[in-house]
């Protein structure tokens, strides 16, 4: 890629982060929501010390439907 394009795609992706078209908008929260349910599920953190006797004998509800309508949003979305 050459100079004056790495220059035009930075300038054109900077203006589209600070776009307040509702269009470019929604792509982002999109895109941002998307990586960040992709991170969650494909994440092989585990919890430090600190966290295990923090939490020990407690009781954890993770509500996993946020990561179907995430889904579902990614695929009303791609009509678009």
């Amino acid at each position: 890629m050459s100079a004056k394009d790495r220059e035009w795609l930075k300038t054109r992706y900077i203006k589209f982060l600070e776009s307040e078209r509702p269009e470019d908008q929604t792509v982002a929260w999109v895109f941002g929501t998307s990586v960040f349910a992709a991170r969650v599920v494909t994440s092989n953190r585990y919890a430090d010390a600190l966290s295990i006797d923090l939490f020990k004998d407690s009781t954890f509800i993770l509500d996993t439907n946020v990561l179907l309508i995430l889904k579902l949003e990614v695929n009303e979305l791609s009509c678009l």
